[in-house]
């Protein structure tokens, strides 16, 4: 539907160069820096044209003008002998809004004068996210449920207006993330939806989300990945890597000779070892290698992290236990006839008895020094302190509702 505006909406009278109102005053509307006539109308449909020039009423009064959207135009205003009274060019006259389907022009819609154009619109598989928990039309939430037609099982949405996004699902995502029910996946999205298949959203419940490490550049970040070197040998858990490499317990590893889905199970930051859950199937030095806690660090849609975590002994940083000691010495003395050295030690409150420890070269009874050895305390502890429990990895969040749109 064509829009149009209404000029004069005032209305304004038109007035002689002496003061008088111009009876019967013409109009004479034209395209901008033109003399080709502009056909102007009675009525906002634009059903009905104004005869040319509109002839204003006894009083200088022009009756409604409408005049299409979207083309400047000049307007000349003359009193009823064709002395000039007015005249203006290039009058602004900016189109209608549209958007895509309009049968008419190529678009439809409305509004203060804009063009709205097809990447200004919401478009299938555009994501977004409200602090509500509620359902929104037009789009799916986007919480891991399925989608399909409506002859299909979606749980989340099964309408046959679902078509565009379950094939924008299908293209971007792979069965890991998105599965189709019943699998495998068949040749193209549409023969699947032909089928009546279903086809998971991404599961958004409950996680954060993060920018693609490399994302399109050449290089990439090694923010939420770590690109290094691995040394393997076929066959064995153990591999190595330089140190301080920045890697942790957890992180997936993506290198020849190392098998799809391997990951650190402990790390020795001081020397550059680490353990695998799986063993190498092949013996190399100095391979690359990338470390995530993403099976995949430049894939979209990856889910990696976790919410909370229970530290390993492997993983903690060095500190320091606290001693109590409550007071004892050793005392080194010579027995001249045995050339044996004897220690005598003492706890606190409770005298420890001499015993022989051999000298070289000298006797005594060693079995004696190890039973008393064994035997005698000096009441020296080492406090642990610390429990198993999961540490919270959460930052402060705020909890809403990701769409996707359909």
């Amino acid at each position: 539907m064509t829009i149009s505006i209404l000029y004069n909406p005032a209305p304004l009278f038109i007035y002689e160069a002496d003061g008088d109102r111009a009876s019967g005053a013409l109009a004479y509307f034209y395209k901008a820096r033109t003399t080709t006539p502009l056909a102007v109308f009675v009525d906002a449909p634009m059903a009905t044209p104004h005869t040319w020039p509109v002839v204003a009423s006894a009083y200088g009064l022009l009756p409604p003008v409408y005049i299409p959207k979207g083309e400047e135009y000049k307007v000349r205003i003359e009193d009823a002998l064709g002395n000039l009274l007015y005249a203006a060019d290039s009058i602004d006259n900016p189109a209608a809004p549209t958007a895509p389907g309009d049968p008419d022009e190529g678009g439809g819609g409305g509004g203060g004068g804009l063009v709205i154009t097809e990447d200004q619109i919401a478009m299938t598989g555009e994501y977004q996210w409200q602090p509500v928990n509620a359902a929104r039309l037009g789009w799916v939430r986007s919480n891991g449920g399925t989608i399909s037609s409506l002859a299909g099982s979606g749980s989340e949405y099964k309408n046959d207006d679902a078509h565009d996004l379950f094939v924008f699902i299908w293209n971007h995502f792979d069965n890991t993330e998105c599965p189709v029910v019943p699998g495998p996946r068949g040749a193209n999205a549409d023969a699947d939806w032909a089928m009546n298949k279903t086809i998971a959203t991404l599961d958004m419940r409950g996680v954060g989300i993060a920018g693609l490490d490399q994302m399109g550049r050449s290089t990439p970040a090694n923010r939420i990945q770590k690109t290094a070197t691995i040394t393997t040998t076929n066959g064995s858990l153990q591999a190595d890597i330089p140190t301080g490499t920045g890697v942790c317990t957890g992180m997936y590893i993506t290198a020849v000779g190392v098998p799809a889905g391997a990951y650190i199970t402990a790390i020795n930051g001081l020397t550059g070892h680490i353990v695998m859950n799986v063993a190498a199937t092949a013996t190399g030095a100095a391979v690359a290698a990338v470390f995530s806690v993403f099976e995949k660090a430049d894939l979209a849609g990856r889910y990696g992290g976790e919410n909370t975590h229970r530290m390993e002994w492997n993983e903690l940083a060095q500190h320091a236990h606290g001693v109590t000691d409550p007071g004892h010495f050793h005392v080194v003395t010579t027995d001249a006839d045995t050339s044996n050295l004897l220690i005598g030690r003492e706890v606190v409150g409770t005298p420890a008895a001499e015993f022989d420890i051999p000298s070289s070269g000298g006797g005594g009874d060693s079995t004696n020094v190890n039973a008393l050895a064994a035997t005698k305390v000096t009441g020296v502890s080492i406090q642990n302190s610390g429990t198993f429990a999961p540490m919270n990895q959460w930052p402060p969040t705020r909890l809403g509702t990701w769409y996707v749109k359909l």
